[in-house]
């Protein structure tokens, strides 16, 4: 009886400790401040509203894209008036040319305004490199316009691929988000869906196309290549108009505007 007296005694200790360290790990009930609920912003200001704080940059989202992108977009514009307007005068390709970099100039620019003015989202790293790093290509396809086709055609293809970057991340954006974005993915979420499609599907592939086979036998033919840039960009263009533009007019016609 004895043993079996300190057996018994000895099990509730077991028990009691496994309830002891079980209490220690539970979390605290809704009644008390969890900890894990906790941001950074908090613990280090107890006073921080991290939603104002969320909502004020994505207020400032609009004016500061559009300011970044129009300073960009304009610089590119002055260079590429400057190139095409001064030295020896331009041949029929590299006039062409020339309009494809500008084509590639309001093409950005055209796709930033819609992104910025209908959706809001905190910027990320992404979102601050990819405006100057398109404005860097943008510089190089026009330097390219005198110097070389290949890599003209080159510089048309990778600005293409990091178009193609920025638009799946406008897209992921414009998908979540708050009532801002999610009204604005009903209303021209067409417009999103197809530049990304026609990135992904068209212009990305087309343009490395074209600079692969102008490597090999493209000699004598510039202009024929050059205006097939000009061809690949003419989807993206129409998309604007039915995408964006008939859209917003219909929805003004509603209002009586």
């Amino acid at each position: 009886m004895e043993a079996r007296h300190k057996a018994m005694m000895g099990a509730a200790a077991v028990v009691l400790l496994g309830l002891a360290l079980q209490r220690s790990r539970t979390p605290p009930c809704a009644d008390t401040p969890a900890l894990h609920s906790v941001t950074p912003i908090q613990s280090a200001a107890p006073q921080a509203q991290p939603i104002e704080l969320l909502e004020r940059i994505e207020g400032s989202f609009k004016d500061i894209y559009l300011t970044q992108i129009s300073i960009i977009q304009g610089v590119a514009f002055g260079f590429l008036a400057r190139s095409a307007l001064t030295g020896p005068s331009p041949s029929a390709s590299q006039w062409l040319a020339y309009g494809t970099a500008f084509i590639v100039i309001v093409g950005v620019w055209q796709e930033y305004m819609v992104g910025s003015t209908a959706f809001t989202w905190v910027p990320t790293m992404l979102d601050s490199v990819a405006p100057y790093l398109l404005g860097v290509l943008e510089f190089l396809i026009i330097v390219q316009v005198r110097d070389s086709t290949g890599a003209f055609l080159a510089m048309i293809a990778v600005t293409e691929c990091i178009c193609l970057i920025a638009c799946i991340n406008w897209w992921l954006h414009a998908r979540g988000g708050g009532p801002v974005n999610r009204n604005s993915y009903l209303l021209i979420g067409r417009y999103v869906r197809f530049s990304m499609a026609c990135h992904v599907l068209w212009t990305c592939p087309v343009s490395i196309l074209l600079a692969v086979v102008y490597r090999y036998i493209g000699a004598g033919r510039e202009l024929v290549f050059i205006a097939g840039t000009i061809v690949m960009y003419t989807p993206l263009f129409l998309h604007s108009i039915v995408n964006w533009t008939l859209p917003l007019y219909r929805l003004q016609r509603e209002r009586g505007w």
